[in-house]
């Protein structure tokens, strides 16, 4: 997943205080790729283009979830240096 494009826009900014939208474009090629990715998963026909099995419902969540933790811990990050700057 691109989601670590998003959080990786600002040094400084949490995702939230840039708001998700405020660069449309970078919002559409994430989608699109994603959406890309979901289609060689559902559609049969490119399953063997791209060396894909067919069982990756059973795996989705996870999947899901260790791509949204590199943005979780850029995040965290964030919130760190933020706090730790506040107190200087």
């Amino acid at each position: 997943m691109s989601g670590i494009n998003l959080a990786c826009r600002s040094q400084r900014h949490t995702l939230p205080r840039l708001g998700m939208l405020t660069n449309p474009w970078l919002v559409g090629a994430v989608a699109a790729s994603a959406l890309l990715q979901l289609a060689v998963l559902t559609i049969p026909p490119l399953r063997p283009l791209f060396h894909a099995s067919g069982e990756w419902t059973s795996n989705g969540m996870l999947i899901a979830g260790l791509a949204l933790t590199p943005v979780v811990v850029v995040e965290l990050g964030k919130l760190l240096l933020i706090k730790r700057f506040a107190k200087n």
